[in-house]
Order: structure tokens, then sequence, then C-alpha cells
């Protein structure tokens, strides 16, 4: 027979109820599914486990496998530089989880080939570890105009902004094993009580590669923006309070040449559909 210690018992206790098994009392499990994402759940659980805060009693288990998804959906949407350089190029020398809650930070240390063909010194840095997202602009082709809404937002409080509410395309995270167009579709009907009636591709892309693993999926959600159809929105369980407004496509495209908008999702939104609403106009 083998002796299990208290403490070695303990960790698989609370390693069961991260992963939502029995004796988590009835908490959604977290399946561990086959093979890569197997792998990626597990260790997204045990990097919680030994993070310096103790994971809370109901651990945030849609968090935990919106990382595991956005490490899965990594392949399908990187795209190769013209270096040809790859993560083989990369040495990982240690990593591990510096902190743990709604989302993570990891701290790496790691060396990489240098493009004059040797080797880097040893990089420390740390990385938030967040989830892939939809972002969408309302537009309404017949009536020219678009739906932008408002709320408060963390980051630019804790730069001590006066103003840290801001004017926003609509926006949400993408679930795990949820298709981004879903949730687009989702995040309308929740955050601004609109149906989408098309979905228009414009940008994948890594927000801020230097410091997050997030990664935004941008479309123009062609809609039918009728008179009165701003309010609040957003939803109670996620505390979300969430103001709608309605903008003529011209007065979105003056407030992004005077500066007036701040997001940086939204300006992007606002710059392809100054270039394309002709296009859009005539097909929808």
């Amino acid at each position: 027979s083998y002796a299990i210690s208290e403490a070695t018992l303990n960790r698989v206790t609370r390693l069961a109820a991260l992963l939502g098994r029995p004796m988590d009392q009835g908490a959604p499990s977290l399946d561990l599914g086959q093979g890569a994402e197997a792998a990626l759940i597990l260790e997204e659980a045990l990097a919680q486990l030994d993070a310096p805060k103790d994971p809370a009693p109901s651990p945030n288990r849609a968090m935990m496998a919106a990382r595991v998804s956005v490490q899965l959906a990594a392949g399908e949407d990187s795209r190769p530089t013209p270096s040809g350089r790859s993560i083989r190029d990369v040495t990982q020398v240690s990593r591990h989880r510096a902190h743990t809650h709604f989302y993570a930070l990891d701290e790496i240390e790691l060396t990489h080939k240098t493009f004059a063909g040797g080797q880097s010194d040893p990089l420390q840095r740390s990385v938030l570890l967040a989830a892939r997202a939809v972002i969408l602009l309302p537009y309404d082709p017949k009536r020219d105009r678009v739906l932008l809404i408002e709320q408060f937002r963390i980051g630019p409080y804790a730069r001590n902004d006066p103003h840290p509410w801001m004017i926003e395309a609509v926006a949400g995270m993408i679930d795990a094993g949820e298709a981004a167009e879903t949730a687009a579709i989702r995040e309308a009907e929740e955050e601004a009580g609109i149906s989408v009636k098309a979905l228009v591709p414009v940008a994948d892309v890594y927000p801020t590669p230097g410091t997050a693993t997030e990664f935004h999926k941008h479309f123009i959600a062609i809609a039918d923006l009728e008179d009165g159809i701003e309010g609040i929105g957003g939803l109670e369980a996620e505390s979300e309070d969430i103001q709608s407004y309605l903008l003529s496509a011209e007065d979105l495209f003056a407030a992004r040449r005077d500066g007036q908008l701040r997001n940086a999702p939204l300006v992007l939104l606002a710059l392809w559909l100054e270039l394309n609403r002709d296009r859009l106009r005539s097909e929808f």
C-alpha cells in the first residue's frame, strides 16, 4: 500500500475542485477533452493551483477554458513573417504562474535566435494571459449610420484618466469552443439589444503583443439601426452597465479625424468603414 501525505491529498482535492469534479459540490466540470486540449487544461489548472494567490473557492472555469482556447487557436490565427522565424527559434528557460484570478499572469525567461544569426541574452518577460475577443461595429447601410456604446473601463481609470468611460464598438470574449461569428451575434444582442443581419470580416490582430496573449477578431455588423434603438444594455450577471448611441457615418469619421476616438478597435473599424462604405452600401 502507498501512504499519501495530507499535503498531497489536499493538492489533489484542490485540483479536482478546479476541474469541477464531484468534490467541488456540483459545480459544472471543465471537460478535459483529448490530446493537446487535455494537456493544456491540466497545465492551466496546475499553474493556477501553484500561483501565489490561492484559487477562489469557486474558480472561474470559463476563464480557464478561454485561456486554453486562445492557445488551441494560435495555429489558425498565426501568419508567417518575412524572416521565416517560428516558435522553434525560441528556447524557453522557465515559466511560472505569478498570479491568477479573472486573468492570469505568467513570468517567462527565454532566449531566441537573433537576426544577426546568434542567440539573444536571457529575457525576462511578464505576459497577461487573456482570451480571444470579438469586436463589431454595427452599421446600417440604408440609413448610413452606426451604433456605438459607452462603458466604464478599468485601464483608463488605473491610469488616472479623468474620463474613464469610453466610446467603443460592441465587444466581448469568445467562449471556449464558440465560433467568432456566434460570439459576435450574441454580444450584439447582450450589449446593444440588436439583431445582426450579416457580418463582414475586417481584421484579426494581437492588440498588445508585447504584453498579452489576447487576440481580437473584428467585424462590421450589418443591422437595422432604427430611430429609438439606443438604450441601456449589458448583462447584470457580468456587472455590465452600457449605454448605446446612434451616430451618422460621417460624424464617426469626423470624430476619428479629430482625435475624439480613444479606443483602438473602434479607430480600426472606423478607418475600414470609411474606406469601404460605398461598397457596403451597394452590396447591402
